[in-house]
């Protein structure tokens, strides 16, 4: 008895470290970095060996607020990256190529995803946009054949968002928030599986082409009195309300 309640009490002790080791934040020697214009930190680099990482939010006591271009790219190793709150700005081809990651968490202020921001991730599956992000650029989620779903702010969405999922194989439900303007002619070119974009605003005044979804038939959904769309067809794609 007196054996069992020591190998309980000694669990029970344990249990803080083995909770608090997923949120442990790696250490600023994993990185190389820089002082910005903004008196915060830039990451330049990431150089340590851990495959998941949660970058500090401050780093010599200074905010890190920038992940500089191409930072993470090309980190065959990476599996899942946790973007502090303090980081505002993600430069382009960030992760550009990061062939093992899986799962991303972005901070929740973040405005713009420069373009090849996620391109060719190709085992990408878990990410959530944030509601205050007002720009996506071209090819962000380019070849990120694990990607099944994913929910887009429609004021993210423009003409510069080009070929934004192009090769997204595994792509098939798509929801766009908010009001949604244009949606750029080659947003999912080759996204064989996709077969629903939902839409919670009215619809926007231009958007992909029946063209662009050769091999599976598009559902558009949307909300019933949303200006704009028309049944049983809209632009050539069957809809329905939801």
């Amino acid at each position: 008895m007196k054996k069992t309640l020591c190998l309980l009490l000694s669990i029970l002790m344990l249990l803080p470290l083995l909770y608090s080791c997923g949120d442990k934040e790696n250490s600023a020697t994993d990185f190389e970095y820089e002082e910005n214009e903004d008196g915060g930190i830039t990451i330049t680099n990431y150089i340590g060996t851990d495959t998941d990482v949660v970058i500090p939010s401050t780093i010599e006591g200074k905010n890190v607020t920038i992940l500089g271009m191409y930072s993470f790219s090309r980190n065959k190793s990476l599996e899942s990256i946790d973007i502090p709150d303090t980081v505002h700005t993600i430069s382009g081809g960030a992760f550009l190529l990061c062939s093992s990651l899986h799962t991303v968490k972005l901070p929740k202020n973040l405005r713009d995803l420069p373009p090849g921001t996620f391109e060719s991730c190709s085992l990408l599956k878990n990410i959530t946009l944030p509601e205050q992000l007002e720009s996506i650029g071209a090819r962000a989620f380019a070849e990120c054949t694990a990607l099944e779903e994913i929910t887009i702010p429609g004021k993210s969405l423009s003409d510069s968002s080009r070929e934004l999922f192009a090769g997204a194989t595994s792509l098939k439900k798509v929801v766009i928030t908010g009001g949604c303007e244009s949606v750029a002619n080659s947003a999912f070119a080759a996204c064989t599986s996709l077969t629903a974009i939902y839409f919670e605003g009215d619809a926007p005044t231009e958007f992909c082409q029946p063209e662009w979804f050769p091999d599976k038939e598009c559902t558009i959904y949307y909300h019933e009195g949303a200006e704009g769309f028309t049944s049983p067809e809209w632009n050539g794609y069957p809809t329905k309300t939801w």
